[in-house]
């Protein structure tokens, strides 16, 4: 089997950007109701998870020498650590990082 380039463009990265663009335009365009009264701790408390989950993750690669930019080759696979559990927690902290900013910010 021959290695396989990896992509040029940083898609996770990109897609959580836009997925964050398309709720700012929508939250313009249409007011959704609000959300559930502890919805602002829950977001601030998802959002702190993410970001921790993130950095636990970005340092466990750091020490294993991997490389982190999804648009270069892989240099190590990293097991230990968040990387345990799931196969990939910073895309995982990405999306409790979405819906955290939803809760914090009243946008479902």
């Amino acid at each position: 089997m021959t290695p396989q380039a990896p992509n040029r463009w940083p898609w996770p990265p990109l897609i959580t950007g836009g997925a964050v663009l398309v709720a700012l335009i929508t939250a313009r365009l249409w007011t959704p109701p609000a959300l559930f009264p502890g919805a602002f701790a829950a977001g601030g408390l998802l959002v702190g998870l993410a970001l921790g989950l993130d950095l636990w993750a970005m340092l466990e690669m750091r020490r294993r020498r991997a490389n982190i930019l999804p648009h270069r080759a892989a240099t190590a696979l990293v097991t230990t650590g968040p990387f345990a559990w799931s196969r990939n927690p910073i895309y995982l902290a990405n999306g409790l990082l979405l819906l955290g900013l939803g809760g914090l910010f009243d946008n479902a």
